[in-house]
């Protein structure tokens, strides 16, 4: 099979062909239609992630998939082969910008009926970000008030939706050139960061989402209420999130140092503070189907490229220019 993989850090993006790979017991091989674009594969190529991926090399990139069931391992009686699937393998997995993956077969559903293979490819780990963020973590309730920074990209455009769907009041950051776009998305109000001062035009809020980082996630403590909750996913995890993907007791510690700042901040102003790492989650992607079916959410593609674009298309990632969703087109359909 044909896969897009890393021979070395740093190095361009290799697409040629590899072992076709085989299910072991509670795995399931999936014929990968499309695939999204994400930072994590950027950062994989050029070897921030080692502590995650292991330092494993040739590495296949791509991190969430849509596509159709093509083999089962021992013991999965959930699915049958020919079953439309979607899902998010994991940070630092990678294996989906190929024409196969293996993938935990707990860790898939359904791909939403509505919605084609590139469409949904674009939606699980955006989706799941946005979703375990604001609803798992910060409990975002109807009517409350949602702060989204960076209402145009991957992650912050999924927040936007989820956040309309959940009858929540939502505002987020953008450029003069995305208010509309944002607007569009269900957002009650669109601040064009650039030109706007957020501390007068915002009241505080009971959720504010960070997908930015740096001086945005330094801003977030002065625009949430007290008693309410500032959720990142720009920072490094804390001693806590770092203890539950099993990091030793010294990378622990650099997360407890990492977040010293953002801590005391959170003590002034009288909030939580989270910082949340995505992980693979069934029960969080059939909620976004559901989501995807009813019309609530809808993935909003950037741009399509082909299998042999992987490298092209890290470049426009790292640019941190894209509105919506970059989609690898594995099967070229």
């Amino acid at each position: 099979m044909r896969a897009a993989f890393v021979t070395a850090y740093g190095r361009p993006v290799e697409v040629r062909e590899i072992t076709t790979p085989s299910a072991r017991p509670g795995e399931v091989v999936v014929r990968v239609h499309a695939a999204s674009v994400n930072p994590l594969d950027y950062k994989m190529r050029d070897g921030k992630l080692r502590m995650v991926t292991r330092g494993e090399l040739p590495l296949v990139l791509g991190s969430d998939f849509s596509g159709v069931v093509e083999a089962r391992g021992a013991g999965v009686d959930d699915w049958t082969i020919g079953d439309e699937v979607y899902g998010f393998v994991g940070a630092g997995v990678g294996g989906c910008f190929a024409e196969q993956l293996v993938v935990r077969a707990h860790h898939i559903a359904r791909k939403p009926a509505n919605l084609s293979h590139v469409e949904a490819a674009a939606i699980p780990l955006v989706g799941l970000t946005a979703w375990q963020a604001l609803v798992d973590q910060a409990d975002l309730q109807k009517r409350q008030k949602l702060l989204v920074l960076g209402g145009s990209g991957g992650v912050g455009s999924m927040a936007v939706q989820i956040g309309v769907a959940r009858g929540a009041w939502v505002s987020a950051t953008c450029s003069d050139r995305n208010v509309d776009y944002v607007c569009d998305l269900g957002a009650d109000m669109a601040i064009d960061y650039e030109h706007a001062s957020l501390t007068r035009l915002v009241p505080r809020r009971h959720v504010v989402f960070d997908t930015v980082g740096g001086k945005w996630l330094a801003k977030a403590f002065k625009l949430v209420r007290e008693g309410g909750t500032v959720v990142t996913i720009t920072a490094i995890p804390t001693a806590d999130g770092l203890a539950a993907f099993g990091a030793p007791s010294w990378v622990q510690a650099v997360g407890t140092v990492a977040n010293f700042v953002s801590s005391l901040r959170a003590s002034a102003a009288e909030c939580a503070y989270l910082v949340h790492s995505v992980r693979p989650d069934a029960a969080g992607l059939h909620n976004l189907r559901e989501l995807a079916e009813a019309g609530r959410i809808k993935p909003h593609l950037a741009r399509v490229l082909g299998l042999d674009d992987v490298e092209e298309a890290l470049s426009i990632s790292r640019s941190r220019r894209v509105r919506g969703k970059l989609v690898i087109d594995v099967a070229g359909s």
